[in-house]
Parts: C-alpha cells; sequence; structure tokens
C-alpha cells in the first residue's frame, strides 16, 4: 500500500520466545539488514520502508537474548 508493506509469520511454538527480528536484503544470498532495533512482540509487522522484490527473513529472539536459525529469506511481491 502507500503506507508500506504488512509482513506476517508463523510464531515459534516454544514457550521462553520473547520476539522476533526482521530482517532485509537486496539478495536471498546474504547481506541481511535488521528492520529497527528492537525485537518484535507480535507476529506481523508493518514496514514502511517496504521495498518490492527485497528479501526479509525473521528469527526468534528467547527470554534469555539467545537467536534462533534465520528463516528461510522470503521474497516480497
Amino acid at each position: 500500500s502507500d503506507s508500506g508493506g504488512y509482513l506476517t509469520w508463523n510464531p515459534k511454538e516454544e514457550i521462553d520466545v520473547a520476539g522476533t527480528r526482521v530482517y532485509r536484503s537486496d539478495a536471498a544470498a546474504g547481506g541481511f539488514k535488521p528492520l529497527g532495533e528492537g525485537v518484535i512482540k507480535q507476529n506481523g509487522l508493518l514496514v514502511a520502508s517496504y521495498r518490492p522484490g527485497s528479501y526479509y527473513a525473521v528469527q526468534a529472539i528467547d527470554e534469555f537474548g539467545n537467536e534462533s536459525a534465520m528463516s528461510a529469506p522470503f521474497r516480497g511481491p
């Protein structure tokens, strides 16, 4: 939309998940940089700087700050 793109993902099922970080790259092979500084508590995010054709990935963060492996990249339409 004119205000950005809304990304959603399936939540992790572990009970100690504190939130998610969202990453973006111009290539599926790497170069992912986080969108924002914090951890997202919901399973979706409105990205005002959404760029069609970019690749996005998510990573779960637990209550102790441990990070899961990054998801497989997905490409925005």
